[in-house]
C-alpha cells in the first residue's frame, strides 16, 4: 500500500465523478487518463521557494532486494496541466529528475513533520524535463542493489540547482511542477 514519504501526494481515481480534486480524467491539476488501469498518483516535483519542496510517494516492496543483484525499474510520468484549476494554475511548470529511490526504512510523513529535502540521490531517474502533457513518458533504468532495500520512494530526489524546468503557461502562483505517475514496476 502506497503512503506519503513527504508532503501530500494525490491519488486520482476513475470511480470519483468529475469535476473533483481526485477524479479521473479531470481533476485540479490535469486532464489525463491513467497510463494503465483506473488510477494514478500525482506529486509536486519542483517548487521555487521554501528550499525546493518535494512530495514523495512510498511503498514497501513485496520482498527485499538482494544485494549484488541487478534490478530494473520502470514507471510512466506525465506533466500535469489543464485541470479544473486552469484559471490560476498552481502547477505551471514541468520538471526533470523524476525518479525512484530505494531505502531500507520507511519515511512516513505527517503534516507535523518538516518537509523532506531532496537527497541528491536516486537509483533510477529521468534526467530530462518531462513536459508532455498528453502522452505518458517511460522512466526506466537498472541498477545493482548495494543493500537489501525494502522500500521504494518515487519523486524528484534532486534539489533546484540540479532540476531543470520549463513553463507550461502563465500563473499568478510561484513556479511549481506537478507530475503524474503510473504503472510502477520493479523487476
Amino acid at each position: 500500500q502506497w503512503f506519503s514519504g513527504g508532503g501530500t501526494p494525490d491519488y486520482f481515481q476513475s470511480c470519483v465523478p468529475p469535476p473533483n480534486e481526485a477524479s479521473v480524467p479531470l481533476h485540479d491539476y490535469a486532464y489525463q487518463y491513467p497510463q494503465d488501469g483506473e488510477n494514478c498518483i500525482g506529486l509536486i516535483t519542483y517548487e521555487v521557494n521554501s528550499g525546493g519542496i518535494r512530495e514523495y510517494a512510498m511503498v514497501q516492496l513485496s520482498t527485499p532486494l538482494v544485494a549484488g543483484q541487478t534490478y530494473g525499474v520502470s514507471f510512466y510520468a506525465n506533466a500535469a496541466w489543464n485541470g479544473t484549476d486552469s484559471m490560476h494554475p498552481q502547477m505551471n511548470h514541468a520538471s526533470s529528475h523524476v525518479g525512484a529511490l530505494f531505502t531500507m526504512q520507511p519515511r512516513p510523513w505527517t503534516g507535523f513533520d518538516p518537509w523532506p529535502l531532496a537527497t541528491g540521490n536516486a537509483q533510477v531517474f529521468h534526467p530530462w524535463i518531462i513536459a508532455d502533457t498528453v502522452n505518458w513518458t517511460l522512466v526506466s533504468g537498472s541498477f545493482v542493489a548495494d543493500s537489501a532495500y525494502q522500500y521504494l520512494m518515487v519523486g524528484n530526489h534532486y534539489d533546484n540547482s540540479i532540476t531543470d524546468t520549463i513553463s507550461l503557461g502563465p500563473s499568478i502562483q510561484l513556479p511549481r511542477a506537478y507530475t503524474l505517475v503510473d504503472n510502477v514496476c520493479v523487476s
